[in-house]
């Protein structure tokens, strides 16, 4: 008798242990939200040299002349209108009375953009992504530049539409 005793409490300890309740899953969502808004960063600006020209009434960013261009360099995660202003002196020579004064900015843009003495223009870069403009300035006086240095301020801003 204690052998079936025996016998019926580990064939019920088996069966208990072999067949015991079942892990219980449980799922938990969690909501992460964000936005990104259209923005444009500036990354990178370089300054540009002007050089005269030989009849001297000319200061120019034109490579053949001795050159170079400045640079600015946006990332937008949206297409962006860009808008250049006129070509601000700094602290030139007293005499400085342009007769003109350009600035053309070329790069991924729809069209190159062209200021002259005054008023600001507008364009656009028609991708997201980085864009690198190139600045170009020129600037006249059919007098003659007088003697000094000579600095220009160009603000070009970007807006992601």
């Amino acid at each position: 008798m204690i052998r079936k005793s025996l016998l019926a409490s580990a064939v019920i300890l088996g069966g208990t242990i072999a067949f015991g309740s079942a892990a219980q899953a449980a799922d938990g969502t969690v909501i992460l939200s964000g936005e990104v808004p259209d923005s444009c960063v500036v990354d990178a600006t370089a300054a540009g040299t002007l050089e005269i020209n030989v009849a001297g009434d000319t200061l120019s960013t034109d490579v053949a002349g001795g050159g170079t261009a400045g640079t600015v360099t946006f990332t937008c995660n949206a297409p962006a209108n860009v808008t250049v202003n006129p070509a601000l002196p700094q602290g030139n020579p007293g005499a400085y009375l342009p007769t003109a004064t350009t600035v053309t900015v070329t790069g991924n843009l729809n069209a190159p953009i062209v200021v002259d003495a005054g008023a600001a223009a507008q364009g656009l870069i028609p991708d997201a992504g980085t864009n690198v403009l190139s600045v170009d300035m020129t600037t006249t006086m059919d007098t003659g530049l007088p003697q000094g240095n000579y600095e220009f301020d160009i603000v070009v801003t970007a807006t992601s539409i």
